[in-house]
């Protein structure tokens, strides 16, 4: 069947992307925590940067944060993996045999 070979090859995509921006997010993530400044991820107002000696509470809120959410898309890329294997153990229909 050729349906589940296209979703798992598509489900595997997937992953290796969510994968891909947990990697990028963990070396962001290693980043601020060797510079000591983060950026808040305010989407609706302006950017603000944290120092770490300066505000020491929300530079480490936004890095927890930031490690927070990688550690989430890695758990779902983990999940994608796993649905690609199980979309590609899936049993096709056996034909029978005649006597």
């Amino acid at each position: 069947m050729a349906n589940v070979r296209i979703g798992a090859f598509a489900t595997k995509a997937a992953g290796y992307v969510l994968v891909l921006t947990t990697v990028l997010m963990i070396v962001s993530v290693g980043q601020e925590l060797m510079s000591g400044v983060t950026m808040s991820t305010n989407k609706w107002g302006p950017r603000v940067v944290y120092t770490q000696t300066t505000e020491p509470f929300k530079y480490w809120a936004s890095v927890i944060s930031h490690m927070f959410i990688a550690v989430v898309l890695g758990g779902v890329s983990f999940g994608t993996f796993w649905l690609a294997r199980l979309e590609s153990q899936t049993d096709e229909p056996q034909k029978r045999r005649k006597r």
